[in-house]
């Protein structure tokens, strides 16, 4: 029977424990650990601004429904419905706040908000099927072992070791942006033409 090793695949490393001080650790580690892990830094944190734009959509239907006064019209109805309309609208908000806080945390790699990026992705599993997919896909992201990493104080210093070594968005992607973009403009043209 062989012994098989038992390590922790939480501990840290030597590597990243020696570049706390940057100043002791060896730069060349630091910069290829930093170049094996940049994708996954760029999804994640990529992850946290699609979180940003759902915090957005949200106020904007807060903003909208307060604004059409819905909730706050006295139109005949019974005083628990208009209740549950603001209990409703508050759990809104309030989910707002807390997709806005883990979009903040997954954009600045805060590891202490990663179940709950992950708790609040899995929602996301019953938008079959696109829905489905791209949540399965974050969720890969979020708890995958590079996943985890960049999002640990060790990763953090060796962010903060290799500042010049940043991600490059290939061209393609600045076109689709782009295309995505000038649609977004032309949108309103388009639909306040057809008369």
């Amino acid at each position: 029977m062989s012994e098989q090793s038992h390590e922790n695949p939480f501990a840290t490393s030597a590597i990243a424990e020696a570049l706390v001080d940057p100043a002791i650790g060896d730069m060349d580690q630091a910069e290829q650990i930093r170049r094996e892990h940049l994708n996954r830094e760029t999804s994640v944190r990529g992850i946290g601004s699609l979180f940003y734009v759902g915090t957005l959509v949200l106020i904007l239907f807060v903003a909208s429904i307060v604004w059409s006064r819905f909730p706050l019209s006295n139109d005949g109805r019974p005083v628990t419905v208009q209740l549950f309309s603001f209990g409703m609208l508050g759990l809104v908000v309030l989910f707002a706040v807390v997709q806005g806080w883990v979009g903040h945390g997954l954009r600045t790699l805060n590891g202490s908000v990663r179940l709950w990026a992950v708790a609040l992705t899995a929602l996301g599993l019953i938008n079959f099927p696109i829905g489905t997919v791209i949540s399965i896909y974050f969720i890969y992201v979020l708890v995958s072992a590079k996943g985890r990493f960049v999002m640990t104080p060790e990763y953090a210093a060796i962010r903060a070791a290799t500042p010049h070594i940043r991600y490059k968005t290939p061209i393609w992607l600045w076109i689709v942006f782009g295309f995505l973009v000038l649609s977004l403009l032309l949108l309103p043209v388009v639909i306040l033409g057809h008369d």
